[in-house]
């Protein structure tokens, strides 16, 4: 957790919002999604590319109770958005999850208020589940150009390119 890199054999993370930003990097997504569902889902694509493309995986993400459902010893379970540093869904990726899900308003539900310094101004593409919309900030705390909530994005634009440092989910 923290700062510098990620360990290099390990291109996919995990950020558990829940638990105030703790970072977990993985070696395979298959890993990921496991760790962030708390092994409600132990069978993920392996790639993160392969899984942006499985309808049937984003219809399982989807189905997880958006109600908080944290047990004892049970990571959070709910995926918000899996963002990459490439478009296209491609390159290194990091899975935010939390304790719920979005409830569909437009009330923030979720918050990184700082992004960690290995994946600061790194973000290019990204996908959302359980009724969530991402909001993209160039500054910590929310401020500076935004992204305005969105779903999900093959790109995220010229104004964003590289360079969230924060997120909310509504």
């Amino acid at each position: 957790p923290g700062g510098g890199q990620p360990p290099p054999d390990r291109r996919h993370c995990t950020v558990d919002l829940a638990s105030g930003g703790n970072v977990r990097c993985h070696h395979t997504f298959t890993e990921v999604i496991a760790y962030a569902t708390g092994g409600r889902i132990a069978d993920a694509p392996h790639s993160a590319a392969a899984a942006m493309a499985d309808a049937e995986f984003h219809r399982r993400l989807n189905a997880l109770p958006h109600a908080k459902s944290r047990s004892a010893g049970q990571k959070a379970g709910v995926v918000l958005s899996v963002e990459f540093e490439h478009d296209q869904y491609n390159g290194r990726s990091t899975t935010f999850f939390a304790d719920h899900g979005c409830d569909g308003d437009a009330d923030v539900d979720s918050v990184l208020p700082a992004i960690t310094r290995w994946w600061i101004d790194t973000i290019i593409s990204f996908q959302t589940y359980v009724e969530c919309q991402a909001n993209h900030f160039e500054h910590s705390n929310y401020g500076g150009a935004r992204t305005g909530p969105l779903d999900s994005t093959r790109n995220i634009g010229p104004t964003m390119n590289d360079r969230t440092s924060s997120i909310q989910w509504s």
